[in-house]
């Protein structure tokens, strides 16, 4: 079963499902057997994650001790994470099913399935699995361990809590792996943006990138500043960004403080030498690292390009660990091919300001 999908299918027989934890009833389907070793999900209470049959039950259907039994009703005892133990009616179980490129631990290594297809015989599962080493083999779904987790991922899925401390863990752990795994923009209901796809589908590729260096190259008018914009809130809003500097033309210093302010609520402070010269005088003694570098006062700076690529002010800003740096108009960082034999270049001022930033 593919847990990560918006149209469902049962693997087994392509027939339409209402959810991701939907029953396939066709009684044709390949996928209503059940031996010892598959790995099942309880349909009923899927949070108790990825279980294995362990044993196969036979109850007998008949309450009177007069009576030989006939007929026997077919149960499966479940093992869960934590060591939880279930004995559920097949009616309520679904095959977990791995997905391509899913890593795994089995018991002739770690590797990942090489194929969205698998085989299926009387309820036992074979996959298609690419070992670290190199070697593809097929794989029984007994002979798998478990899915490879995280650290954090394994502690979310733990049951089982004993101080408050280890409950604290597990509720900082699954906060941040919302942050980190969320594939949805949060930020875009609480702009005022008349958005287009190409905008949207930029923000999103930048948000899956931790730590993105990318060009944003559109043709004038297609909206750069607003995908820039999302992508700066969509970091707020995930608290994975604080610190942010955005380096404009001069001209364009004004027009970028409307526009963060304007459409996403986020409202930058400007920087040039005349503030500098103020916030000097004004000082802190309580934050030592204020007296000697400025730019500690504001968080959200923005500064003109000819203003930031003064030497003196370049070390300043480079002291800071800036969480998002934008550059507006970047063709101008550049740098000068001199000898092209020797491949030697000259840079310019904006060029070591972008390196050293």
């Amino acid at each position: 079963m593919v847990l990560n999908r918006l149209n469902y299918n049962c693997p087994f027989c392509g027939k339409d499902l209402t959810s991701q934890f939907s029953k396939c009833f066709n009684i044709y389907c390949t996928g209503q057997k059940f031996n010892v070793g598959n790995l099942v999900i309880y349909r009923l209470n899927p949070d108790l994650g990825v279980g294995r049959i362990i044993r196969k039950l036979e109850v007998p259907a008949s309450r009177s001790l007069d009576k030989v039994d006939t007929h026997f009703v077919i149960t499966h005892k479940v093992m869960f994470r934590d060591k939880i133990v279930k004995v559920i009616h097949p009616i309520d179980l679904i095959h977990y099913i791995f997905e391509l490129n899913d890593e795994i631990i089995t018991k002739q290594g770690n590797g990942h399935i090489n194929s969205k297809d698998f085989l299926i015989k009387d309820g036992t599962i074979s996959y298609e699995f690419l070992k670290n080493d190199g070697k593809v083999v097929q794989i029984f779904e007994s002979e798998i361990y478990s899915k490879y987790e995280t650290p954090i991922e394994t502690l979310i899925k733990r049951q089982k809590f004993d101080p408050s401390l280890n409950f604290l863990i597990k509720y900082w752990a699954n906060l941040f792996h919302t942050y980190y795994t969320s594939y949805r923009v949060k930020c875009i209901t609480n702009s005022r943006l008349s958005l287009m796809p190409h905008q949207v589908n930029v923000a999103h590729r930048l948000a899956e990138e931790y730590f993105s260096r990318i060009i944003l190259a559109d043709e004038v008018g297609l909206g750069k500043t607003i995908e820039a914009g999302i992508y700066v809130k969509e970091m707020m809003a995930r608290n994975l960004a604080e610190r942010i500097l955005i380096i404009v033309p001069a001209s364009l210093q004004k027009q970028w403080q409307f526009e963060m302010a304007n459409k996403f609520n986020i409202h930058f402070k400007i920087y040039d030498g005349k503030k500098i010269r103020k916030l000097k005088r004004k000082g802190s003694y309580r934050h030592a690292e204020i007296l000697h570098n400025p730019f500690y006062y504001d968080n959200l700076i923005i500064c003109s390009l000819q203003f930031a690529r003064n030497k003196k002010y370049i070390e300043l800003l480079s002291n800071i660990s800036w969480d998002i740096v934008i550059f507006d108009e970047a063709h101008h960082l550049r740098r000068y091919l001199t000898n092209a034999k020797t491949g030697n270049y000259r840079e310019t001022l904006n060029y070591e300001l972008a390196r050293k930033i």
